[in-house]
């Protein structure tokens, strides 16, 4: 046994098998191949002695990691953990106790993977949403994050379109699409289409190569291992967006979007019937010449519409759709846990941050 300080307050004794995580952690040193400094590394290790003191009852008891291989009762202790003046855990201090764990088992041999039952995954995942957590809850509602990311005429956008004014354009569009039933306008409607689907996800310009699949024929596709390679509308019972291939696809993996909203899905029957081949099974949802749009020519097509007089006067990007549509309060602490959801969800669909979603795409406007 050594006597070693401990976080400022009197020493105690570590354990040995406390000695030999440090020395793991020491030997593992960081993902990028520096070394973690012996303060972080005791802080580490002071903080998983702290929690598994309750966690176990007793603190001699802590002689390997079995006890975090039900992160369900380590959830539950986590929320009900007192600190040594006797406050629950704030969410800080649960990030630092999850980063502990997390550190810990990596340095014990415990390999992330992507299944869903993976404990560094899970205790990774959990790191994650109390650190972005707390930095939403120290963020000034007055702040306007978004202003670092737009120019003045899209701040004035902001202030003036709200959700209705896209939604009635769309119907305005889709009117000028059609002559007694019969498709005019294909190009229009096909605007009207993208502004529909943007009303319900907040996707960048990955729908530019989206291709339309019958969901038997997706099945058969991910059997053979092809599935990755690009972007896709399923077509069934219900509609949904499988995307691969976007700005954050290494970080984020596969963003799975089912089609909720009615509207949004009777737009697409209308545009499917339409406006594209009597067989569509494994066709671009959107094309221009027959060949699939660019990002950028989803730009340059909602802006540049958007921005006649008939319709918003206005040019209105992916970027700003997302956040015309993004109702997210100002302020952390008051939102409910519905609104949290809905917070988690639209960064999700955008594949990025909460916190990101949060700050640089929260509509200030409202």
């Amino acid at each position: 046994m050594k006597k070693v300080a401990g976080s400022g307050r009197k020493k105690r004794v570590k354990g040995q098998y406390e000695l030999d995580l440090i020395k793991s952690i020491t030997d593992m040193g960081k993902p990028d191949g520096s070394l973690y400094s012996e303060r972080s590394i005791l802080t580490y290790t002071d903080n998983l002695f702290n929690f598994s003191k309750q966690f176990l009852g007793k603190a001699e008891l802590w002689n390997n990691l079995k006890w975090l291989e039900d992160p369900k009762k380590v959830e539950i202790h986590m929320d009900t953990a007192k600190t040594h003046q006797g406050y629950l855990y704030s969410l800080s201090t649960k990030m630092a106790m999850y980063n502990a764990i997390v550190v810990s088992l990596k340095a014990k041999g415990y390999i992330y993977d992507d299944s869903d039952d993976n404990l560094v995954k899970i205790y990774t995942e959990r790191r994650n949403k109390f650190g972005e957590e707390a930095k939403m809850i120290s963020v000034n509602p007055t702040d306007n994050h978004h202003d670092t990311k737009v120019g003045d005429n899209q701040k004035q956008v902001l202030i003036d379109v709200k959700p209705k004014d896209i939604l009635t354009m769309v119907d305005k569009m889709n009117a000028n699409s059609f002559n007694e039933g019969e498709l005019i306008n294909r190009k229009l409607f096909m605007i009207a289409t993208m502004f529909k689907i943007h009303s319900e996800f907040p996707f960048r310009n990955d729908i530019a190569d989206v291709k339309v699949v019958m969901s038997k024929t997706y099945e058969k596709i991910v059997k053979e291992g092809n599935d990755k390679e690009f972007n896709w509308l399923i077509i069934g019972k219900e509609y949904t967006f499988i995307l691969n291939k976007f700005k954050t696809q290494n970080k984020y993996g596969t963003i799975v979007a089912k089609v909720q909203d009615k509207t949004v899905k009777s737009q697409l029957k209308k545009w499917i019937v339409n406006a594209m081949p009597d067989d569509i099974d494994n066709k671009y949802l959107f094309t221009n010449n027959d060949e699939p749009l660019t990002r950028n020519h989803v730009s340059v097509l909602l802006s540049n519409e958007s921005a006649k007089k008939e319709y918003l006067g206005m040019k209105v990007s992916t970027t700003l759709l997302a956040k015309i549509f993004n109702e997210t309060p100002a302020n952390y602490k008051t939102m409910t846990d519905e609104e949290k959801e809905t917070l988690s969800k639209m960064a999700g669909l955008r594949g990025h941050s909460v916190f990101t979603h949060f700050t640089v795409y929260r509509n200030t406007a409202l």
